[in-house]
């Protein structure tokens, strides 16, 4: 969320739009998700710096993309992002000039959040079962303390 107030205080009267990338390209490309792509956006759109969101968006955003919707920067962190396309998808916007770099909030990943989810104990866990109960999987944890 901090990146998303950065870019919202980058310029005076900025008008903040998010893409969100949908479900088979995320799918894809990172893995399964938590939430759905209509989830993410609209968790998205009730952030206060957020003006508007727009769903199912590309993983990799374009010049023409950015002129489609009328886009002038877009704000990310500046380590190079890898994908099939290149070493860095950024690199297009970069070279146009169009690119606001943004801070990562230290500590806070997608990863970590995710893993504290799935893991809610302070030790490590030895094994993870589920018990079948009709329609429903209930997790049943088993930790082991160090």
């Amino acid at each position: 969320m901090r990146q998303l107030e950065q870019a919202k205080k980058a310029f005076p009267d900025t008008y903040l739009i998010v893409g969100v990338t949908g479900d088979e390209e995320t799918h894809m490309r990172k893995g399964l998700t938590v939430l759905s792509g209509a989830e993410r956006a609209e968790t998205i759109r009730h952030c206060k710096w957020v003006d508007e969101v727009i769903p199912n968006c590309p993983w990799v955003v374009t010049p023409e993309f950015l002129s489609e919707h009328q886009i002038d920067y877009v704000a990310h962190d500046d380590l190079p992002y890898q994908a099939a396309e290149g070493d860095d998808i950024y690199e297009p916007i970069k070279a146009q000039g169009k690119f606001l770099v943004t801070q990562r909030t230290e500590g806070v990943s997608t990863t970590g959040i995710i893993t504290r989810y799935v893991f809610p104990f302070s030790f490590p866990v030895l094994c993870i079962c589920f018990h079948w109960t009709g329609n429903v999987v209930l997790p049943v944890y088993f930790g082991l303390l160090s």
